[in-house]
């Protein structure tokens, strides 16, 4: 693939990705790190089915965009820059229906602990942010809870995010096959300002498990994830004292977490290209 064509299908892939707008949390490769002034550039697609089963009954399908740069800066080191985007929709019965467009950017890096006798195992820190839209209340990551007040003046949102994701892999066969673990926390800044200053927290863990073909300069990838999301939104209520008369009693509040607990199941596809921009030669 030329240059000059890689450019601007990945110009497309941004721009797109930036329309449309939860998080998946793929991992889109190995254990391995690349080499020294090697790139590896990649985009994919998936789609994903979220239920949740701690709060009101939700259905959340959803299809998604990633876009992935890796830049290898040392012989076991890499960094990383990714782009999520999802278009999630809900259905809520009695409630009714519902939307969340979510972009997520990501910068990571990532570090192998162990390459040797075709297996490679990996760690990769990474902090990001998050901005989209959802006509729901609590926009939390895709994840609706239809509690107290559901309609804000303004349904955008902020979230800042960060994370640790660890992947191994086994190649040599057919297939190389890879799998691992992701963690990511955000607080939801949406909610602290329209609920009082109270804080909500959105936590998700995923299990990924893939494998990749390579083929000549591209490497083409499925992925199967298996996720829980838990939002965690702080309450203040009111305590009253029976004790007292009505009227005559200062009123005390107290503190607790409304829950939303989610399971949910993906299927993503993406197809990479690795390249060394200093030479004519893209094969490692």
């Amino acid at each position: 693939m030329k240059k000059a064509n890689l450019k601007w299908i990945m110009l497309f892939i941004v721009s797109i990705s930036i329309l449309i707008g939860c998080r998946t949390m793929q991992l889109n490769q190995d254990g391995k790190t690349l080499g020294k002034g090697m790139f590896d550039s990649a985009a994919g697609v998936g789609a994903a089915l979220t239920a949740t089963f701690m709060g009101t009954p939700i259905m959340a399908p959803n299809i998604n965009v990633e876009f992935q740069q890796r830049f290898g800066v040392a012989e076991k080191v890499e960094l990383q820059l990714k782009m999520h985007n999802d278009f999630t929709g809900m259905y809520a019965p009695p409630y009714g229906q519902g939307f969340s467009l979510q972009n997520e950017f990501d910068f990571s890096i990532k570090v192998n602990l162990y390459d040797r006798n075709s297996y490679a195992l990996s760690i990769m820190p990474f902090i990001g942010v998050c901005f989209g839209m959802s006509d729901n209340g609590f926009p939390l990551k895709g994840i609706f809870s239809l509690t107290g007040d559901t309609h804000y003046p303004l349904p955008g949102y902020v979230n800042p995010n960060a994370g640790l994701a660890l992947i191994g892999s086994k190649t040599g066969l057919r297939k190389n096959f890879y799998w691992g673990g992701t963690m990511n926390f955000s607080p939801n800044i949406t909610v602290m300002l329209n609920n009082g200053g109270l804080p909500s927290f959105c936590m998700d863990y995923a299990f990924n498990w893939g494998w990749e073909i390579p083929k000549d300069r591209v490497v083409y990838r499925h992925e199967i994830g298996l996720f829980c999301q838990a939002n965690l939104c702080v309450t203040k209520q009111p305590m009253f004292d029976a004790s007292q008369p009505s009227g005559n009693s200062k009123t005390e509040f107290y503190y607790g977490v409304s829950p939303t607990i989610s399971i949910g199941l993906s299927y993503h596809f993406s197809a990479g290209v690795r390249y060394n921009p200093g030479q004519r030669q893209v094969r490692e």
